[in-house]
């Protein structure tokens, strides 16, 4: 199943033939994204002199744009499903060449079956209000829209052509006829709006058709042209750009309601955790990938997390609107922000941006937050929730507490609120706190007690094979190099090394997971774990939790938009 999406409209489930079991938008109103499904929701068809085109299998095109081509006697049909930058509409669109010596007859139709209006944030629920198709004055075309009590949303279609519609209680219809001259192409389109109500989804799309088919189209590629990076390998391009294209359009989007800029795990309700902030997974995984691809965009995500989402840094998961879906505080999530913001100053040289209020005031909550979490008997920090956001077995965790002396260190480069002195101390207290109780058997273990007890064990989502990327430690270190070992090691619980696709898997979803493999090709350069990504089909080539150590396909968490940019990220810097 593929999927393609602009900031304000995801289809998440695109089937071979194109159609659509669903297509949402997030509402900052309810927290999360609503869903509107059927078997198929939306189905397009084409027929010339009468007969239906044989279509080849969906391809991606820059990427993002899905696309199936056929042949029908003497012409050549395409049909797309393109979701333009900056609208909040979609088109299905259809292009005829004629290549024969007379004239051809085509038949166009779209099928809208509405089944089910959901509420998604995580799990499902269904929409109890009205549900209204009927005929726009704005339009004189069908409009559907739900209300409870007020409108909540709308949308509507649009055609460029001569089309007659249709509609009742539940469905759309609508159909164009007419011919083609020996040698002409056409391009017709069925574009959908949408809005708050009405009027704004009627627009939307008429937006689309002010613009016109050719242009929409052509703004489309330009745009993925800026952002496809291009390799030698055409495996490696693919895998790339599919999974940084989807992170960048999934793991971020626009409300339709109040058209801001909303950080998520995926906007797909494929995933199992959809619609909801992780300060981790917005910051950690999908922001270095998206910083690289478009600096703006990553800005707007920081300005998100520190504004939006800062009351409750660290909490477990938040709603869209910052405030609290599940409890529990995750000392990886504290200081996700922190790491992020200096990555983007690195990038950018943009300095000043420490000076402003809204980022002044976040890190001191964050700094006062800090102090609360360290154990002042063994100098290490604590945290309740692990990175896979399971409970822990001792409360001090090497890889968190190398996270935070990342963020010490950062401090201190920074000066922040003119103490560098104290920021580059309070690190080198901390790097002697790991050493002293981190380190057993020489190696790095998983998590401590600070009086002793230790456990041995890893996991993909805060991997101590990252640690020489946070700075407590490096490739060469013996330390390290035995840590490394014992994780990889096929004798190692959640090991998977013996099969095809090998990874390192945890309790969590003990297979191999697509993050452990990004880890070895992110630190280690490993060309075999590199290999085993270029060959997994994962969850359609984009990165899902886990896949199965035989096929590589997806066992768990597909539609995993922040994965998918933690995946590109390792790409773009190792391949």
């Amino acid at each position: 199943m593929i999927s393609t999406a602009n900031e304000f409209i995801a289809l998440p489930e695109v089937n071979d033939d194109l159609s659509l079991d669903s297509f949402n938008v997030l509402s900052m109103s309810q927290r999360g994204i609503i869903e509107f499904r059927g078997k198929p929701l939306l189905s397009a068809s084409l027929c010339i002199d009468g007969k239906s085109p044989s279509f080849s299998k969906p391809s991606m095109e820059r990427y993002w744009v899905p696309t199936i081509e056929g042949e029908s006697g003497s012409c050549h049909v395409c049909q797309r499903l393109l979701a333009p930058f900056g609208i909040k509409g979609f088109v299905q669109m259809f292009t005829i060449q004629n290549d024969g010596d007379s004239a051809s007859s085509f038949q166009a139709s779209v099928s809208l079956r509405l089944d089910q209006v959901l509420h998604t944030v995580n799990e499902s629920k269904a929409f109890e209000g009205s549900v209204n198709i009927y005929e726009s004055s704005w339009s004189g075309k069908p409009c559907l829209d739900i209300r409870s009590g007020f409108p909540i949303m709308a949308f509507a279609c649009l055609d460029d052509g001569d089309w007659t519609w249709s509609h009742d209680a539940s469905s759309m219809d609508g159909r164009c006829e007419g011919s083609l001259e020996a040698g002409q192409s056409l391009t017709l389109g069925a574009c959908w709006g949408f809005g708050f109500e009405e009027v704004a989804a009627v627009t939307a799309a008429k937006e689309i058709l002010r613009l016109g088919m050719d242009r929409v189209l052509s703004d489309a590629y330009e745009r993925l042209d800026s952002l496809v990076i291009r390799k030698p390998d055409p495996r490696l391009e693919r895998l790339l750009n599919s999974n940084l294209l989807y992170c960048m359009h999934f793991a971020t989007g626009r409300t339709l309601d109040t058209e801001a800029l909303v950080c998520v795990t995926s906007r797909s309700p494929r995933y199992y955790v959809s619609a909801a902030y992780w300060d981790r997974d917005s910051l950690l995984w999908a922001f270095p990938a998206i910083l690289k691809a478009d600096s703006s965009l990553a800005l707007e995500m920081l300005e998100y997390s520190f504004r939006t989402q800062g009351r409750n840094v660290g909490i477990h998961s938040r709603y869209i609107d910052g405030t609290v879906l599940e409890y529990g505080f995750e000392l990886d999530e504290l200081v996700a922000p922190i790491i992020a913001l200096d990555q983007y100053i690195s990038a950018t040289e943009e300095e000043a941006l420490l000076k402003q209020d809204w980022v002044a005031s976040q890190l001191k909550r964050i700094i006062r937050i800090l102090e609360k979490k360290l154990d002042r008997s063994c100098g290490l920090y604590e945290t309740f929730l692990q990175p896979s956001d399971d409970m822990h077995t001792y409360v001090f965790l090497t890889y968190d507490n190398a996270l935070v002396y990342k963020a010490l260190c950062i401090l201190g480069k920074w000066g922040f609120d003119g103490q560098k002195e104290l920021w580059l101390k309070r690190a080198g207290e901390l790097m002697s706190s790991i050493e002293r109780h981190c380190i057993r058997a020489s190696m790095y273990v998983w998590s401590v007690d600070g009086k002793g007890n230790y456990d041995i064990y890893d996991e993909p989502p805060g991997s101590l094979l990252l640690l020489p990327l946070l700075g407590i430690t490096s490739i060469d270190n013996p330390v390290y190099r035995k840590t490394a070992a014992r994780i990889l090691d096929p004798s190692y619980e959640f090991s998977f090394a013996s099969y095809p696709f090998g990874a390192i898997g945890c309790k969590h979803a003990p297979h191999p997971w697509v993050l452990s493999l990004a880890n070895q090709v992110k630190v280690l350069g490993d060309r075999s774990a590199l290999e085993k990504l270029l060959k997994a089909p994962m969850d359609n080539y984009i990165a899902c939790e886990s896949i199965d150590e035989n096929t590589g396909t997806c066992t768990t968490g597909s539609a995993f938009a922040t994965c998918a940019g933690f995946l590109a990220s390792a790409l773009m810097e190792r391949c």
